[in-house]
């Protein structure tokens, strides 16, 4: 279980990292999407499904440290499409080992761009 110092923390963990995704389109931040899976991971679970099942049973308190956005005055996590789709294994290893962006193979671009 993460603490809400955590989990406010782990967005910002990410922060150094460019989003290389346009503008359009782009629904939640890179920084949300990497905390969540890192949070996750932390708290032992794997896999894509496990993600969004995580993701999708953090309450409001908890979306807000996570720095979701909001909506219709409530905050959403990403869908469980942009985890199981739209994550590459280099995104992933970044979450879960907090490697800085450069030990991360840059020949491939990041799945989250072509959204």
């Amino acid at each position: 279980m993460l603490n809400a110092k955590q989990m406010q923390a782990l967005p910002n963990f990410f922060r150094q990292i460019p989003d290389p995704r346009r503008g359009e389109g782009k629904r939640h931040s890179l920084t949300t999407v990497l905390g969540i899976v890192a949070g996750t991971v932390l708290c032992g679970m794997r896999g894509y499904q496990a993600i969004s099942d995580w993701a999708q049973s953090l309450g409001p308190k908890a979306r807000e440290r996570f720095n979701c956005r909001r909506e219709n005055g409530r905050y959403v996590v990403p869908s469980n499409s942009l985890f199981v789709t739209h994550l590459t294994t280099d995104e992933l290893k970044l979450a879960k080992y907090g490697l800085p962006p450069s030990s991360i193979a840059t020949s491939k671009p990041w799945r989250l761009a072509q959204q």
